[in-house]
């Protein structure tokens, strides 16, 4: 799917990988977040690239294939979309406010292949 991109959105999205890289390795010990008490570090959100990479890779999901991420107000569902864009690829993000019947009818208009929720 990364092939259908033109040169300004490769550039882009390679941009985004390289800083949510840099920001992994130089700040991994710092504080990125608070939600309910707790603080999530850069380096949390560093493991979870890595994690949805070796679950994407054992999908057989291809490199560069977009991401469906169903979006909520919780610090998971950011982890799993900075971890989609740190791994080159596209976010379709999805809300769940609209119901599960309008939720499930959504999933098949996706050119994602994977949902992660």
């Amino acid at each position: 799917m990364s092939a259908d991109l033109g040169p300004d959105e490769l550039q882009a999205r390679e941009a985004i990988v390289s800083r949510l890289a840099d920001l992994h390795a130089t700040y991994g010990a710092e504080e990125a977040l608070q939600f309910e008490d707790r603080w999530w570090r850069w380096s949390d959100f560093g493991r979870a690239a890595a994690a949805l990479r070796g679950h994407l890779d054992d999908a057989g999901s291809p490199a560069g294939d977009p991401v469906a991420v169903v979006v909520r107000q919780r610090p998971a569902s950011l982890a799993a979309q900075l971890a989609v864009r740190s791994l080159g690829r596209g976010v379709e993000a999805m809300t769940p406010l609209q119901g599960d019947a309008a939720l499930a009818a959504d999933v098949g208009t996706l050119t994602a292949a994977v949902v992660v929720a």
